[in-house]
């Protein structure tokens, strides 16, 4: 649902960056968690955190902080 004004609207497809607790970096895309995988120039591609628990292969690519590309089937919910 859109409300207009709503900045957590805006911020819904955005994806969030952060530092884990071991010094990894993470990211956070409509509920769900994503690890860096590998980075290629200045392009790095995320795999959904759970894809070894859960069989999950939902992938995001991004350059810089912003979304290039998306695979974004989960076999789980977000969380």
């Amino acid at each position: 649902m859109f409300v207009a004004g709503c900045r957590w609207c805006f911020r819904k497809d955005r994806p969030l960056f952060y530092n884990s607790n071991n010094g990894a970096k993470i990211m956070k895309l409509r509920g769900y968690w994503y690890t860096r995988h590998s980075v290629c120039s200045s392009r790095v591609k995320w795999l959904c955190g759970d894809s070894r628990l859960r069989d999950c292969h939902a992938i995001v690519v991004t350059i810089g902080h912003t979304m290039v590309d998306k695979q974004n089937k989960h076999t789980h919910p977000p969380g």
